[in-house]
């Protein structure tokens, strides 16, 4: 039989010396080579991190589109304004874009047609669809097929996002318009 083995008593009591603290000892010296690049690719890792984050809001097409469907569905008439943290636009008809620097945000339209008034001339090189934009009253100075060619005209170009900018001036005014039961909504600065 095997003799017990006796093992003296743990004794748990710790003793903590307050007035006598030595300072805290690294195993590695400072001056040591890979603590400085282990420092430098931090530094550089939190520095390429902050620099990449977001300064300024991203644009938002989505908050456009909405705003053109709620005036387009609600009718002729219909004034809105959207302020956007977008440099320029474009737009095919159906699909709004907004850029920003790199940044570019496109959105569809479920429904309606959204006709930029900007470079829309008449054949008199008058700006009609700037006016009736701007003015509510101008609707009642213009024959309505003078109303309806221009705005057919627009609405005939290509349908292809094409590379044509327009400025934004952090504002973007939208007006509904029918004419001949097609109601679309203007959009300028």
């Amino acid at each position: 039989m095997r003799s017990p083995v006796i093992r003296p008593p743990i004794d748990y009591q710790f003793k903590y010396d307050t007035e006598q603290s030595e300072p805290v000892a690294f195993d590695t010296p400072v001056d040591a080579w890979y603590v400085w690049i282990g420092v430098v690719l931090v530094s550089g890792v939190a520095l390429g991190i902050t620099l990449e984050l977001p300064t300024e809001q991203q644009p938002d097409a989505a908050k456009l589109v909405e705003t053109v469907e709620y005036v387009g569905a609600t009718g002729d008439g219909t004034a809105a304004t959207v302020e956007l943290t977008a440099d320029e636009f474009r737009t095919d008809g159906t699909t709004v874009e907004l850029r920003r620097g790199d940044e570019i945000s496109r959105k569809t339209l479920r429904s309606g047609i959204v006709i930029p008034v900007a470079g829309a001339k008449t054949e008199t090189g008058e700006d009609l669809l700037e006016r009736l934009l701007t003015d509510p009253a101008a609707k009642g100075n213009y024959p309505t097929p003078v109303i309806e060619e221009q705005i057919t005209r627009v609405m005939n170009r290509p349908r292809a996002l094409h590379d044509e900018w327009y400025p934004i001036d952090d504002k973007i005014r939208l007006r509904a318009v029918t004419v001949s039961e097609k109601t679309v909504v203007l959009l300028g600065t």
